[in-house]
């Protein structure tokens, strides 16, 4: 039996959602597991480092893992982060990865200027 993986342009919003969710579900997932908390603070970002080749702890994540997790960012065209909102509507939402270049190295930047 052939499984065969749609192309990016031919997957719609839904599609895209759900695997933005399947991201954020590995994520709280293996953070639950660390530091007992559903979504630490840059827990995305630290994840974000280890599946694309960034050494040191990473949450247990491993390396089939890092792969799944590598597939679905590329298949939704971009990646999950923590947003906090007013009026209690914080969470976890799907950007692209023209926004998670942006969000993403403004951490960098500033873990930089932190020494870290």
């Amino acid at each position: 039996m052939s499984v065969t993986t749609p192309d990016l342009l031919d997957i719609g919003q839904d599609e895209i959602q759900g695997l933005a969710i399947a991201i954020a579900w590995i994520i709280s997932e293996a953070s639950e597991e660390a530091v007992c908390a559903s979504w630490e603070h840059d827990c995305q970002h630290v994840i974000w480092e280890r599946i694309h080749g960034g050494h040191g702890w990473a949450y247990d994540i491993t390396d089939e893992q890092c792969a799944v997790l590598r597939y679905l960012s590329r298949e939704c065209a971009g990646w999950v982060t923590w947003v906090e909102g007013d009026e209690g509507d914080s969470g976890v939402r799907h950007v692209s990865f023209k926004e998670w270049s942006e969000i993403h190295g403004r951490w960098l930047a500033a873990r930089a200027k932190h020494g870290r």
